[in-house]
């Protein structure tokens, strides 16, 4: 059996509490499909859910669901555990057109996950859409990418914070993430990747790659000191940063951050955390990674070789 949860334009969750009279702990919505269901469980914000306290998600889907965050969807100021919005399961489906902006995960993902559990997720981030003002502790301020594919068609991910990687977006385990519009801008990470980091680690048979096809980034920082109170947490200083490789693995030739020339680095600079080097390619259209150790050693062993 299949089951289907639809919220209008004109409806609205408040205040979910973890404790107090509810005494409650879990999520504000959780959707299970099967095999069987081919699809048919079906989740449908168009309205608001604001003040949820509840040490939870807002959503969690787990396997053979499809999410559709409408126009009018608007998840905020939400207190959460590992993402407002959490993909967890394979065959999960999320079309997202609406508002994820100024929600609060004490872990990861301040706004939406794609989670490593389970098989490939797959989102899609239209014009219009929002992913603003979350706050994650650890990585992914905005949105966090990992076993599945995030493609952001347009919209606008900007004023995020994370204590971790990622202040505006950050892929590791196998995510994918492809830019083909929209903005990111304005985000801020206390370690590095200020708008997006990016981690080359493969995880359960998925490869992992960043596709910067369209679009523009701007106006990140790394480095930023954090000063932590919740909804209320906010960043200062920093350096400049729009994009981060971390140093956890190398680069191949589908494991790979990419950048097209039609896309806009407002700084071009793309910082690698081995060595803690940047990088400014004199043109794009290019794929960078980091260089694997037998790849090091036999440079270093010509160039030795050769009095360089």
């Amino acid at each position: 059996e299949f089951s289907t949860f639809e919220m209008t334009s004109t409806a609205k969750i408040t205040s979910i509490q973890e404790s107090g009279e509810i005494g409650w702990t879990g999520n504000v919505i959780f959707a299970h499909g099967t095999n069987e269901d081919d699809g048919k469980t079906t989740v449908e914000i168009d309205g608001e859910i604001v003040q949820a306290t509840n040490g939870g998600h807002v959503l969690q889907t787990d396997d053979y669901t499809k999410t559709t965050v409408g126009k009018n969807g608007n998840i905020h100021h939400n207190s959460c555990y590992y993402g407002a919005l959490y993909l967890n399961g394979e065959n999960e489906y999320l079309d997202f057109y609406g508002k994820v902006n100024n929600n609060y995960s004490t872990n990861r993902g301040g706004g939406i996950v794609l989670a490593n559990n389970g098989g490939a997720k797959t989102a899609i981030m239209y014009e219009g859409a929002e992913v603003k003002g979350n706050i994650a502790k650890e990585t992914g301020g905005g949105i966090m990418v990992s076993v599945g594919s995030f493609t952001m068609k347009g919209g606008e991910i900007s004023g995020n914070i994370a204590g971790g990687e990622g202040g505006g977006v950050y892929v590791r385990r196998g995510g994918q993430f492809m830019m083909q519009g929209g903005e990111i801008k304005n985000n801020s990470t206390a370690a590095f990747g200020g708008g997006i980091a990016y981690s080359a680690n493969d995880y359960s048979g998925f490869t992992p790659y960043v596709d910067i096809q369209k679009g523009a980034i701007s106006d990140n920082l790394m480095s930023a000191t954090v000063t932590w109170d919740g909804l209320d947490t906010i960043a200062a200083d920093g350096v400049s940063n729009d994009l981060a490789i971390a140093g956890n693995d190398y680069g191949k030739s589908d494991r790979y951050l990419k950048i097209d020339s039609a896309a806009k680095i407002g700084y071009p600079d793309v910082y690698f955390v081995t060595n803690t080097k940047t990088v400014t390619p004199a043109i794009l259209d290019i794929k960078l990674g980091n260089a694997s150790i037998d790849s090091v050693t036999a440079l270093t062993g010509k160039s030795t070789a050769n009095g360089w």
